[in-house]
């Protein structure tokens, strides 16, 4: 299913961190983020706040990137 393939990308490359706003577009994807608990969702209330939380994420530990979405 096309959910299972947006989640098995990030987790492909070795992201173990996912930033994102919830919205009613992409509920089947958000409930396929709580069934892989080997990547972490971490919700934001606006999308530039997830980028920037990626980006920090991202440079603060290079083994683990991170996917702003």
């Amino acid at each position: 299913m096309a959910k299972r393939i947006l989640v098995d990308q990030p987790k492909s490359h070795g992201a173990d961190h996912v930033f994102c706003v919830p919205g009613e577009s992409y509920l089947a994807v958000l409930d396929a983020l709580y069934d892989a608990p080997q990547i972490r969702t971490i919700t934001c209330w606006q999308e530039g706040n997830a980028a920037m939380m990626a980006e920090v994420c991202m440079e603060s530990s290079p083994t683990a990137p991170a996917s702003a979405w």
